[in-house]
């Protein structure tokens, strides 16, 4: 026979709730009082509440979906070439050019401050890269690519003498192969290919030797440095001197005066042969 157990909860525990009702009244009364008289209280704890939900789901996304946020786009290849250029006091210099080619959507960026003559070192990063496409055959709409000074001098005096240069960069990560360290060149670029003459040939040439260059390659008809020196001769005729200036002109051959093995080249693809390690 089961036991059944009845238990008055309300006489243990409890008071009558008629006893209750004037407490609970009053207690409900005072509450609505506060909530009127603490509305901004109320609205403040509302938008903290919502922020700790917030957090709280936000801590709780998977992990791939906040690394790829973050996540740097993918370099597909870089490397860097010496340029020789020439400063403001007309003495050659090197700067080091890195290029660099990101996963994108096409876009050119440069990174190269304080450089003379930046629009034309812009014209000239814009040909080398569409030369380099052609050249290469390679489709570069999601591609974006980098360009960026790394070392030298700050007061270079830019211009498009480095269009050469940077073409054979620009193939050079479009093809993912290295560029030979002991190899250097100067000239502009063309939307053909072709490379053209610059000035301060024997200055660079200069720069490319100290800096550890066994082959300078130069434009067509560079390798000769056609200088002038005044000559000035003086007669006495009757007490008056008369005095003339003639200008003559010195042929001085660039690689054999300076010791380097200059070579001329008159577009990127005899160039590349020379530069590029197969």
């Amino acid at each position: 026979m089961e036991a059944i157990i009845w238990v008055n909860f309300s006489s243990l525990c409890c008071p009558p709730m008629v006893d209750l009702l004037p407490s609970i009244y009053t207690r409900h009364h005072n509450l609505l009082t506060m909530v009127k008289k603490n509305s901004k209280i109320n609205i403040f704890l509302s938008m903290l509440i919502f922020l700790v939900i917030g957090i709280l789901i936000g801590s709780n996304l998977p992990a791939e979906i906040i690394q790829l946020e973050n996540e740097a786009p993918q370099t597909f290849y870089s490397t860097t070439v010496k340029v020789p250029a020439i400063d403001q006091k007309g003495e050659g210099i090197i700067a080091v050019l890195k290029t660099e080619a990101w996963e994108g959507s096409g876009k050119t960026l440069t990174d190269i401050d304080k450089l003379f003559f930046w629009i034309d070192t812009q014209e000239s990063i814009q040909t080398a890269k569409e030369v380099a496409a052609k050249i290469t055959n390679k489709n570069i709409d999601n591609v974006d690519m980098v360009y960026s000074l790394e070392e030298g001098k700050t007061a270079i005096v830019g211009g498009p003498s480095a269009g050469a240069a940077i073409t054979l960069a620009t193939i050079s990560v479009l093809e993912q192969k290295q560029l030979r360290e002991d190899v250097m060149i100067t000239g502009t670029i063309e939307d053909d290919g072709s490379i053209g003459s610059v000035g301060s040939v024997y200055e660079k040439a200069v720069a490319a030797k100290e800096n550890g260059a066994k082959l300078f390659l130069v434009p067509k008809n560079s390798s000769i440095d056609i200088s002038t020196r005044p000559i000035k001769t003086c007669e006495d005729k009757d007490g008056i001197e008369y005095c003339e200036t003639i200008y003559d002109e010195k042929e001085t051959d660039i690689g054999k005066e300076i010791d380097i093995m200059l070579l001329e080249v008159s577009n990127v693809n005899e160039a590349m042969d020379y530069m590029i390690i197969p």
